[in-house]
């Protein structure tokens, strides 16, 4: 038998040409953040180079050189530690101005409040003894707290209580020996203006030296047996911590019905403000019906 093979129906391929370059494809997918870079070199602070800055705001100005030199010296005569308790330098706030690379100091303003009147008084010596805002703490301006700043006294930040004219009439028949008057008006405290607790701590913080003066009379009380003597009665103080102030800090003057207290402390400024005030007559003195207290500033240097 014979057998034929078939023509192969197979055709080998030959490699064409190379094809037109298609489309650009659509953007892929963002990838991850890379790692941080490292820290750049310090920069540099200036101060406004520009006269017409100064010119279009007074109060825009920087230090003189002999305030600032003051102030540097007066950081360093302080000690950094007395009575036990550290003191830290008083600070200096100023802000970016975003006009320029340079800083505004702050105004004394309600929408620029300063940190201290001392920080304001240094920053602009041109200004005189008056009322201007502060914010100790630094943050938004809407918790300025309006002062008196006592520039003639150094830069003294003085806060006045919401109410500095107070009476309270002495009971008969108590048995205990002091009289407060925090007990005759619901148990409530001495408050002063503006002054929260978180600005109360800063104020603080930015303070060495802290003073209140406060005077109680029985003027125009009728006493059963001749004039009363303050000398026959004492004042008793309650701060900022619910402990009465000690005499230490304290520094009386008396004359007639009228007992006058100085606190002043540069150890613990904690102790101000005056929270409560008592009344202890001692037996056998003449009876008074009505006490009246001034109650000045709580200040601050």
């Amino acid at each position: 038998k014979r057998f034929f093979l078939a023509p192969s129906t197979a055709c080998v391929s030959l490699q064409g040409l190379k094809g037109v370059q298609g489309e650009r494809g659509l953007k892929g997918v963002q990838g991850h953040p890379g790692p941080p870079g490292s820290p750049g070199a310090p920069g540099k602070l200036t101060q406004p180079s520009n006269p017409k800055s100064a010119q279009t705001n007074k109060l825009k100005t920087k230090p003189t050189k002999n305030s600032t030199r003051k102030y540097l010296q007066r950081s360093r005569e302080t000690p950094n530690v007395t009575g036990g308790k550290e003191h830290r330098p008083k600070s200096l706030s100023r802000r970016w101005s975003g006009h320029g690379d340079h800083f505004d100091w702050p105004l004394g303003t309600k929408a620029d409040p300063a940190t201290t009147c001392y920080e304001l008084g240094l920053t602009h010596p041109q200004l005189h003894d008056g009322y201007f805002y502060i914010d100790p703490n630094q943050g938004c301006p809407c918790d300025a707290v309006q002062v008196f700043c006592n520039f003639t006294a150094g830069g003294t930040t003085c806060i006045r209580p919401l109410q500095s004219q107070i009476r309270f009439h002495w009971e008969q028949g108590q048995k205990t020996r002091v009289q407060w008057l925090g007990q005759q008006h619901g148990g409530s405290l001495l408050e002063y203006a503006g002054l929260g607790v978180v600005q109360l701590r800063f104020m603080r913080f930015h303070s060495h030296t802290c003073s209140q003066r406060m005077t109680v009379s029985c003027n125009g009380s009728q006493s059963r047996v001749g004039k009363t003597d303050s000398a026959q009665w004492l004042v008793h103080l309650t701060g900022d911590s619910g402990n009465e102030i000690s005499s230490h800090f304290t520094s009386v003057s008396r004359r007639e019905c009228e007992v006058e207290v100085d606190v002043h402390t540069q150890v613990d400024t904690e102790l101000l403000p005056v929270r409560d005030l008592g009344v202890e007559i001692s037996s056998g003195s003449p009876f008074f019906q009505e006490v009246a207290v001034v109650l000045g500033p709580l200040c601050f240097l």
